[in-house]
């Protein structure tokens, strides 16, 4: 998944929020999700974020999902399998889509955080660098 974002960082303060950013990757921030979060000098955040082991993840839960919900259809509501099996594949289905959009919108959410982020961890490492040169 990709996307850009404004950031509200000054030229002067670019490789400082680089590093502030590639700090927040790396402390696990995001879990064990590869990201890539890069700040370009026109004022941009562009991000990319792997979701192909989450999404992976996603469609065995739905294979559970829609197995389930067709073994109980045929057993428990006494439909034919030629009823329970669309049945099944349907609401696996529509488990995937769902929890698959919820994924990709907290994902956003986060870099989205993360960037929003930037100014104020900028002014509180500029603060910690002044007290040490005092």
């Amino acid at each position: 998944m990709r996307g850009a974002l404004v950031v509200d960082v000054g030229a002067k303060d670019l490789e400082a929020a680089r590093a502030v950013l590639a700090r927040a990757v790396a402390s696990g921030a995001f879990g064990r999700r590869r990201v890539a979060i890069e700040l370009t000098s026109d004022g941009r955040a562009v991000w990319s974020v792997a979701l192909v082991r989450d999404e992976l993840r996603r469609a065995a839960e739905a294979v559970l999902v829609a197995t389930g919900a067709g073994v109980s259809s045929a057993l428990g509501g006494d439909a034919p399998f030629w009823v329970a099996l669309p049945v099944g594949a349907a609401v696996g289905g529509v488990y995937a889509a769902l929890r698959v959009a919820r994924d990709r919108a907290r994902v956003r959410r986060q870099v989205r955080a993360l960037v929003a982020s930037l100014p104020a961890q900028l002014a509180a490492s500029a603060g910690v660098v002044d007290a040490r040169r005092e």
